[in-house]
């Protein structure tokens, strides 16, 4: 997706439901990166919504997002955490990583969150077949920060997810391939603040 495309798709998505934005935007030079987080960040802003930048902590603090999602191989978060304290003393980041096992998660200390998936087959993972249902809740059980579910996500799948101790989704394909974004959002809100309630969670 063209980077104005995002963040006007970002733009129509916010209002009606998202609880945070990734910048993901692998392959485009830095100061590209930095002009569309930039560009993001006054279209959430307003909204309260945090921006979170895919990896790239020293592009996360020049633009002041409120964090990072680290790579399972990228930065170790506790580096992560101690950089950006150093120029945020007492402002801490939002701090998220991906997981795709068990020992993964366990290892994954400092954060605020996993992601952990692809759950279902993705058209984003062709060919792969999903990780499934057991190894979500294995992985939620096992991991010491709540963990969203990724990969084949839908409103339909939410509550499956959910009830298998996922804490929330993270969606890529579902937003940016649907025809009205801001419907696909409410759909997607609807449904988790179902699957909370009906399982209890806050």
């Amino acid at each position: 997706m063209e980077p104005g495309a995002l963040v006007d798709l970002v733009g129509r998505a916010a209002p009606h439901g998202l609880d945070s934005v990734q910048l993901r935007l692998r392959g485009l030079p830095a100061r590209e990166v930095l002009a569309v987080g930039e560009a993001l960040i006054r279209v959430l802003r307003p909204l309260r919504i945090p921006l979170l930048v895919n990896d790239r902590l020293d592009l996360a603090l020049a633009m002041d997002s409120h964090g990072v999602h680290l790579r399972a191989d990228g930065l170790s978060p506790h580096v992560a955490v101690e950089l950006w304290e150093r120029l945020h003393p007492g402002n801490p980041p939002i701090l998220g990583r991906s997981v795709h096992s068990v020992g993964e998660a366990v290892e994954a200390t400092d954060v605020t969150y996993l992601i952990f998936g692809h759950v279902f087959e993705t058209a984003s993972k062709q060919g792969l077949p999903g990780r499934g249902l057991p190894s979500l809740a294995h992985v939620a059980r096992s991991a010491g920060a709540p963990v969203l579910a990724i990969g084949g996500i839908t409103p339909d799948r939410v509550a499956q997810v959910i009830g298998a101790g996922a804490a929330g989704v993270a969606v890529r394909s579902y937003l940016t391939k649907a025809p009205d974004p801001a419907r696909a959002t409410e759909a997607l809100r609807r449904a988790l603040d179902a699957a909370w309630h009906e399982s209890g969670s806050p």
